[in-house]
């Protein structure tokens, strides 16, 4: 059985942008991922809402990803394959982040993975990078405005760019969230059910693609 960590943030999580609650397990990507590659794969789903990529937030503490990671790991090994889906909360305002930045933050979770501890019979484990779906163009029209503004959307285009970088420069695997899947526009960021489904249907298809 081949084990997949998806490492990420609130949309991980399984926020309902409707309900403000969490999405039913079959309707959030790693239960609908592991629907799709069946019973030869273990997906653990490790989402928290408000993490961000490697840096403390005021406002929400424990929300740091580079802190939390190791335990995440430790507990799940051995883990044959990472996706890291991070990078919308950097955006926040009073975060003052820049997208070259949050691809530092992104970097350090990757020199952290290749510890060849947290893979099997010693290799570390493959890393697949997914950048962050598009925040909406209404995002200062929803209750998220004050945490992510117009500037924190255009910090959020160019975080595909930076990521592919760190990908290619680390030999990881890279998947665009943002061309298969996009956010409610209720509040901007987080995805519906339907949209959960799509990007697991990207990531089935990208796994499938790899040979993994």
């Amino acid at each position: 059985m081949k084990t997949i960590v998806c490492y990420g943030d609130s949309n991980t999580w399984g926020y309902d942008p409707e309900t403000k609650l969490r999405h039913e397990y079959p309707d959030r990507y790693p239960g609908a991922l592991q629907r799709l590659l069946g019973p030869e794969y273990l997906v653990f789903e490790e989402g928290m809402n408000g993490r961000t990529t490697a840096f403390d937030d005021p406002i929400e503490p424990f929300r740091n990803g580079l802190s939390g990671f190791d335990y995440c790991m430790l507990t799940n090994m051995p883990v044959d394959l990472l996706i890291i889906a991070l990078g919308v909360n950097d955006l926040k305002r009073h975060q003052g982040l820049n997208a070259f930045v949050i691809s530092k933050g992104l970097e350090c979770l990757v020199k952290r993975a290749k510890n060849p501890e947290y893979g099997r019979n010693n290799v570390p484990p493959q890393i697949l990078i997914v950048s962050p779906i598009e925040v909406c163009e209404n995002i200062e029209e929803t209750w998220v405005k004050g945490y992510i503004d117009n500037r924190g959307r255009a910090v959020g285009l160019e975080l595909s760019s930076y990521y592919k970088e760190v990908a290619d420069l680390y030999g990881c695997y890279f998947l665009d969230a943002s061309k298969y899947a996009k956010p409610s526009e209720i509040d901007a960021i987080h995805m519906t059910a339907e949209e959960q489904k799509k990007l697991a249907d990207a990531l089935y298809n990208k796994i499938k693609e790899i040979g993994f």
